[in-house]
């Protein structure tokens, strides 16, 4: 987000996690994939090293649904 450590100069930056969220269901939908099924896959693409360590812990494997990850970003 701005503001942040930008830890990739190629990576966009957002205003807030709203405008982040809208962009990557964006982008699956576009790629003509099921949000719904590929977030967990395609999301630590999305991540620096902490908030990979972040997404390992809390959210991999867990069977979360898209809806509830929504609000924990």
């Amino acid at each position: 987000m701005n503001g942040g450590v930008r830890w990739s100069e190629k990576k966009q930056r957002f205003s807030s996690a709203n405008q982040f969220i809208i962009a990557f269901e964006t982008q699956l939908v576009g790629h003509a994939l099921e949000v719904e099924e590929e977030w967990e896959r395609l999301l630590p693409l999305c991540m620096n090293e902490h908030q990979l360590m972040w997404f390992n812990r809390h959210i991999k494997g867990k069977q979360l649904t898209w809806e509830s990850i929504k609000d924990m970003i």
